[in-house]
């Protein structure tokens, strides 16, 4: 079994398309346009020049394109989002130890007031205490007459 000139080499096919002519190289497309003698496509009879359509591979990779730029995009805005949580995780654990110190706080200065509550009860209760004792002082003085004590006028 020998090649056949007609059989192309598999080598030579490539699957990017960059020869747009050689995708619209039919029969019926070869009838119709005309080329000059260094192969450039000529104007046809109506004065304008043929317009290439895109291929259809580079049209997927203009897509494919417009999808990375969008992915990153979308990935940039995540890391942005990402980072402000974050941020607003540590602002709330720093918070959490200013709470506690402010709880702290509020403890210790409601058992000093306990404490200066608890000391001016104990003074006004000795103040009374000294007041009774001195009461009961002077009654027992005012009522027994003092030993040895006389009138001026002698006997």
């Amino acid at each position: 079994m020998s090649k056949s000139t007609n059989t192309p080499n598999i080598d030579d096919l490539s699957l990017y398309d960059s020869d747009q002519e050689a995708l619209v190289d039919t029969p019926a497309h070869r009838k119709t346009k005309s080329r000059d003698a260094n192969g450039a496509p000529t104007e046809n009879a109506s004065g304008t020049s043929k317009q290439r359509p895109e291929s259809k591979y580079t049209a997927e990779e203009a897509r494919e394109a417009t999808l990375r730029k969008e992915l990153e995009s979308v990935r940039n805005i995540n890391k942005v989002i990402e980072d402000v949580v974050s941020s607003l995780e540590k602002a709330k654990s720093n918070m959490d130890p200013d709470l506690a110190d402010i709880e702290s706080e509020a403890f210790q200065r409601q058992q000093a007031a306990e404490q200066s509550r608890i000391h001016e009860q104990m003074r006004r209760e000795a103040a009374a205490r000294k007041a009774e004792e001195e009461e009961s002082r002077r009654a027992e003085t005012g009522s027994r007459p003092a030993s040895g004590a006389r009138g001026r006028g002698g006997a």
